[in-house]
């Protein structure tokens, strides 16, 4: 398994986003959210649930934070 980042801006929330990414053998999950303060926290919080998500053998896709 592999985690990634990015930021870019969106021009439709009107600010810089992070893309977080964790690439498997059997796809992809990943989640986007405004860059703020909180973004360590996010990141730690994502990694922790795809890993859950994977440990009970839920298909990849996006993950929400809200």
């Amino acid at each position: 398994m592999r985690f990634s980042e990015s930021e870019r801006y969106d021009i439709n929330l009107d600010c810089e986003v992070v893309c977080f990414v964790a690439t498997t053998s059997t796809g992809s999950y990943f989640s986007e959210i405004p860059v703020d303060s909180e973004q360590s926290k996010k990141r730690k919080q994502f990694k922790d649930k795809v890993i859950e998500l994977m440990e009970n053998g839920h298909e990849p896709g996006e993950i929400s934070f809200s």
